[in-house]
């Protein structure tokens, strides 16, 4: 189990017997732990004990037995876990691990519950907050709308068809405008047993479709498939817009978002270049050349979160600063320079150290993108031509 739990990235820690178990908690803080994955049958807990204490602690909780029939089913469920898994089979604890993944992800994850009946409402609530997701309940379309466009983490939206100011379809429309299939999953309900209506709701928007009330186990599915196909092509467009060795965006992404950007009087398009980087991989191999790249990526991460980074190839990153005043844009891509000429970066039993050039210019969307990446590039020329690890702005800043 350890090691199934390991696999997951997740450090476990063990416990025998509830008397154990209870020792560990009462001295460690609850929101500490993630889950808890309990055995029903435990020395000193013979009849699930230690799964209602774990349920009692409020922590999301997986079931594990050796038999299920009909009877125990409905009494693990009883409990109120997330899950159950009989472990009867290799493939179930591969579920586990991919269910532990899903549990640490919803942490950071929104779902938009639309139900006008409190009571429906809550109960699906209730399931929601077991999986360890954000949950953000709306008894009406409008508060339903205004939720979804101030919650940029918001994932999934589950719609009842109970709507009274607003048709379920029209909702879902709605919410289609905002974001694709890829972007926001909806799931539609309703407790009417009418074929048409998962037909019209999918029509019109729905990712998915459930009849309520429904199993616990098909719930559980129906929200985890949803999710891991929002999930995995949010990976496969992170991989298409991002470097492989830095994690910063491609030359690609930079250019798409640049067509698309609303420049402001402070801006700065700033092209920056490794100096002397064929001497480092002479050095210390590329390996090492490697790991300076990786080390400013980081660094740049940590100057210019806010701001649209990219590595453009071999040792050239290229940043659009945003500010109000591009004298304060110019003091923080010089902050970064001086830091990078500080720094000594650690590889095997060395360090490596490196300084950078800079070539800059007020970015200027009535002038084309390629014109500003040659002026950028031209500044650049000089800071090498004027003896490196300086930054280069032509014309002048006229405002300090």
């Amino acid at each position: 189990m350890k090691r199934v739990i390991g696999k997951a990235q997740l450090t476990a820690i063990c416990c025998d017997s509830l008397t154990q178990a209870k020792q560990v908690f009462n001295q460690e803080s609850p929101e500490q732990f993630l889950c808890a994955v309990v055995d029903y049958t435990l020395p000193d807990a013979p009849h699930g004990e230690g799964i209602q204490f774990a349920v009692d602690a409020f922590l999301p909780t997986i079931a594990l037995t050796t038999d299920l029939d009909n009877e125990m089913r409905k009494h693990v469920l009883g409990f109120g876990v997330v899950d159950y898994i009989v472990k009867d089979s290799v493939q179930v604890f591969e579920y586990l691990q991919r269910l532990l993944h899903r549990l640490e992800i919803n942490k950071h994850t929104g779902v938009l519950v639309v139900d006008s009946e409190r009571r429906s409402r809550s109960a699906l609530c209730t399931r929601l907050t077991q999986l360890n997701f954000l949950v953000y309940p709306a008894s009406n379309p409008d508060l339903a709308l205004q939720i979804q466009a101030e919650t940029p983490d918001i994932k999934l939206v589950l719609v009842h068809d109970n709507l009274v100011e607003q048709s379920a379809i029209s909702l879902i429309a709605q919410f289609r405008k905002s974001a694709d299939a890829t972007q926001l999953a909806i799931i539609g309900m309703t407790d009417k047993r009418s074929g048409s209506i998962s037909a019209r709701l999918m029509k019109n928007g729905a990712s998915d479709f459930l009849y309520l009330p429904c199993e616990h186990e098909e719930f559980l599915c129906r929200v985890v498939q949803n999710m891991d196909y929002i999930d995995q092509i949010a990976e496969i467009q992170r991989a298409a817009n991002s470097d492989y060795l830095t994690g910063l965006a491609n030359r690609r992404y930079f250019f798409e978002q640049l067509t698309r950007y609303h420049a402001r009087a402070g801006d700065v398009l700033a092209l920056m270049d490794l100096d002397h980087f064929k001497r480092v991989n002479d050095n210390y191999g590329h390996d090492g050349g490697d790991k300076v790249l990786q080390h400013v990526a980081n660094l740049i991460q940590q100057h210019f979160k806010q701001d649209l980074t990219a590595r453009f190839g071999g040792e050239e990153f290229c940043l659009l600063v945003r500010d109000d005043k591009q004298q304060r844009a110019l003091e923080r891509l010089d902050a970064f320079r001086r830091e990078m000429e500080a720094a000594t970066i650690p590889y095997e039993k060395q360090t490596i150290q490196c300084t950078v050039s800079l070539g800059a210019v007020g970015f200027c969307r009535d002038e084309p993108i390629e014109q500003l990446l040659k002026s950028a590039d031209d500044n650049l020329y000089t800071a090498k031509k004027k003896g490196r690890n300086c930054l280069v702005m032509t014309p002048p800043v006229e405002n300090a």
